[in-house]
């Protein structure tokens, strides 16, 4: 053989290796993603048979999670009542170990605006030292009655206690920070911005960018259906450190995900640096009585450059070709590290079956499950 053949050949035999090594191929590149559920965990909120002043249940309808040094914050989306007690609060990192995390570990935030917020449903990090959490945005007053519901906070690694509100520059009331959205979110269909929408993720890009993810959108909460739709806020930082979003904010991508003709909205979304990429939880959960109601979940990976192109993301599948499937609606989306990731469910007031090592266990109204899945 030639030596220049021999040349050409081997480097043909590294390119082929190159690329089908996902340890080598660049994880932006790939048009292919497994996943498998490495094991679930049980966590208890509150105590057992917390109750309203109505005599009905709390549930742990957990809804957010954010890692905050060797500490994970989760929200509730509902008030959970008792003057020690928070909607926020933290465990350790290393209680992850364990198949229960009783509320023995738990912190409760009693900061003033996670009292105040109503349905925070997505909470992110911002070069862990900025904070972010967001509501729903899914209804409005034309009174304050329901500014609760649609806001947004920020704090410092150093602050947790001094939580503050992002609306104090020109988006200056929730009913401005609403319109925003909405404006955003204009289409043939609603050329003047859909009358509902609802929130559910939220994630921060280089540049100071807020990409907050939009599940539902419609005429009502009656009337609607579900969303992958990304919208971008930009903020600035003033010389007293204060955050301020720019007015003008606006949608960048806008894609309907399905599973067995079944449409998907997204849950929550983080961005990778090392992937170039958002991985994207998305959830459907089915009519019928919400204590045996169909609850799944799904991962994607979203390439930063599918944004201009808007093509579909890329479904995170079983070695067997199969989507992943949870059985659960996952809400919270953090990762672990670059390829494990921890999702947080909210079952609603699903009395849910789950697995935890070689035991099924009914979650019961104060505990919530966390599924530690891991990608490649």
């Amino acid at each position: 053989m030639k030596p220049i053949s021999a040349l050409l050949l081997a480097a043909l035999c590294w390119l082929c290796c190159y690329c089908a090594n996902p340890r080598l191929a660049s994880l932006g590149q790939r048009t292919q993603f497994q996943g498998k559920l490495v094991r679930n965990i049980i966590l208890d909120c509150f105590e057992a048979g917390l109750q309203y002043d109505t005599n009905t249940p709390v549930y742990c309808e957990a809804s957010a999670v954010v890692r905050m040094g060797d500490q994970l914050l989760i929200a509730i989306d509902k008030p959970v009542p008792g003057d020690m007690r928070s909607p926020v609060f933290s465990i350790p990192v290393k209680s992850l170990k364990n198949s229960l995390i009783t509320n023995n570990n738990i912190r409760y935030i009693n900061a003033s605006p996670f009292l105040e917020m109503q349905k925070i449903e997505a909470m992110t990090t911002a070069g862990d030292t900025l904070f972010f959490a967001t509501t729903a945005f899914d209804r409005i007053k034309s009174s304050d009655e329901w500014d609760s519901y649609n806001t947004l906070a920020h704090w410092r690694t150093s602050g947790i206690s001094n939580v503050k509100y992002t609306n104090p520059g020109a988006l200056h009331n929730a009913r401005i920070l609403r319109n925003a959205f909405r404006q955003a979110l204009r289409s043939d269909t609603f050329p003047e911005g859909p009358p509902y929408f609802k929130i559910e993720a939220l994630t921060v890009l280089p540049d100071r960018r807020l990409i907050f993810g939009v599940r539902e959108i419609g005429k009502s909460y009656l009337d609607f259906h579900y969303a992958c739709i990304l919208v971008e806020a930009r903020y600035v930082l003033t010389p007293e450190n204060e955050v301020i979003l720019q007015p003008n904010f606006k949608k960048i991508y806008d894609y309907q995900p399905f599973i067995h003709n079944n449409p998907l909205g997204i849950s929550d979304l983080i961005y990778q640096p090392t992937r170039a990429s958002f991985v994207v939880l998305t959830s459907l959960e089915g009519e019928g009585d919400e204590r045996n109601k169909d609850l799944r979940s799904y991962l994607w990976v979203l390439p930063i450059a599918h944004l201009d192109t808007g093509a579909p993301p890329i479904l995170i599948q079983t070695k067997d070709g199969q989507p992943l499937e949870l059985p659960h609606k996952g809400e919270g989306l953090l990762a672990l590290d670059a390829r494990t990731l921890l999702i947080v469910h909210d079952e609603d007031r699903k009395d849910s079956r789950v697995q935890i090592g070689k035991t099924q266990w009914t979650k019961q109204p104060h505990q919530t499950i966390l599924s530690i899945v891991r990608i490649r």
